[in-house]
């Protein structure tokens, strides 16, 4: 990840991985919008290992909402994309909202 921008109200940053790269667990302080910038992006949703699971191509957009667990991997070569998280980037441990849930959207 490489941060692009960051300021009190956003934080804005690139993600590049590698093919059959997979990321680690994580759940954000805030809502997560991002945007596929080449190759095949997959998101694993919710906690125990991913009960769902989106597949995004270049153009495509997600939203996930603030404490909502998920890890990103490339299931076909590189991926890169840049995403957006208001307000906070990093999850409050002392929040309760829903850790596991899985309420993500795509968009095409």
């Amino acid at each position: 990840m490489g941060l692009v921008a960051s300021t009190e109200h956003l934080t804005v940053a690139m993600g590049e991985l590698y093919a059959g790269q997979s990321g680690d667990w994580q759940t954000r302080g805030g809502d997560e919008s991002g945007y596929v910038l080449d190759g095949v992006l997959g998101i694993r949703i919710g906690s125990d290992g991913g009960r769902e699971w989106l597949e995004l191509r270049p153009g495509d957009g997600w939203y996930m909402p603030k404490g909502i667990a998920h890890s990103y991997f490339a299931p076909e070569g590189p991926a890169r994309f840049i995403f957006g998280v208001a307000p906070r980037f990093l999850a409050d441990p002392d929040d309760q909202d829903d850790p596991g849930g899985s309420s993500a959207t795509a968009s095409k």
